[in-house]
């Protein structure tokens, strides 16, 4: 790594700076997946990439570019990759969908009005089954067992 040109810079400047540039980062990550190609199918949701393969090399060219200015950045200020670990997102991502999944249970409804006769007996259950495939969900990538859990062990290696 280079000496930072800017010795005397705060940490929370280089705090802010390096956030930013790591969003930007995730960001750009995602941007060349679709210039990849990337699309997801579920069931209910789905992706439809048409960028024409003009459009992803330029995409990609301008990743290129970008991630030019960031490498900059990285070596001015000494900026730290960050490593995120895809069972803590996927953790997080569960625990925080939990809310609203509950939240389309016909108690939580009915503030839109009243619901319809049966609604209740047919759809709590279902959202109650959802609510615990998401819980199972959140204890398998939660769990020491799927690898190093959710602790704060240090990456090994290269990300």
């Amino acid at each position: 790594m280079k000496e930072a040109k800017f010795a005397n810079l705060g940490e929370n400047h280089k705090r802010s700076i390096g956030t930013v540039a790591v969003l930007l980062d995730r960001m750009l990550c995602g941007f060349e997946a679709y210039a990849r190609g990337r699309e997801l199918h579920g069931l209910l949701y789905h992706e439809r990439n048409r960028l024409s393969p003009e459009q992803r090399q330029e995409i990609l060219d301008e990743v290129d570019r970008m991630r030019g200015v960031l490498k900059e950045l990285q070596e001015t200020f000494g900026l730290e990759s960050e490593v995120e670990d895809v069972s803590r997102v996927m953790w997080g991502r569960s625990m925080a969908f939990w809310e609203d999944l509950v939240e389309t249970e016909t108690r939580y409804l009915c503030r839109y009005g009243a619901t319809p006769p049966g609604l209740e007996d047919y759809l709590d259950p279902r959202i109650e089954r959802l609510i615990e495939r998401m819980e199972a969900i959140s204890r398998v990538v939660g769990s020491k067992a799927s690898g190093q859990g959710l602790g704060t062990e240090e990456p090994q290696g290269k990300p």
